[in-house]
């Protein structure tokens, strides 16, 4: 499975292939996202957050955003694709995207997280390491419906 991958300001060429990725698996690599995917009733002043993890409860470490401004993390409008507002900021190993305004009410809305819009620092085992080189963690998309 190949996904996009959010190389900011230096994409990779046309054909090339990020091999680099570092697959969301259970048991190794989460991540969960509140509100979680299909909820209902969100309240329009909620931030979003998605907590990273190796099996649900053990944070995973060495991690940052793949674009210092956040801009793998996009929150949008589902029947348009109009993007919210909205600042990101990383904490440990939990990402909050704050939008800039109250949300819309009654409205679907997505979180995008593209391919590299968090990385993790890993050896050559793919082990966290102050030490090693930052890869780019699976992306994914979450659905919600506000209140």
């Amino acid at each position: 499975m190949f996904g996009r991958y959010d190389a900011g300001a230096s994409p990779i060429s046309s054909g090339g292939i990020q091999s680099s990725l570092l697959f969301l698996v259970n048991g190794t690599r989460q991540a969960a996202s509140v509100p979680a995917n299909n909820a209902s009733a969100v309240a329009v002043g909620d931030d979003l957050t998605v907590t990273y993890t190796s099996n649900g409860t053990a944070a995973l470490t060495q991690l940052a955003l793949g674009q210092t401004d956040g801009s793998g993390f996009r929150l949008e409008v589902a029947s348009t694709g109009a993007r919210v507002p909205a600042t990101v900021s990383l904490a440990s190993n939990v990402v909050t995207i704050n939008p800039s305004a109250n949300l819309a009410a009654g409205t679907i809305y997505q979180l995008v997280v593209t391919d590299g819009a968090i990385t993790q620092a890993v050896d050559a085992n793919g082990t966290a390491s102050a030490s090693g080189v930052k890869r780019p963690i699976q992306g994914f998309t979450t659905t919600f419906r506000t209140a």
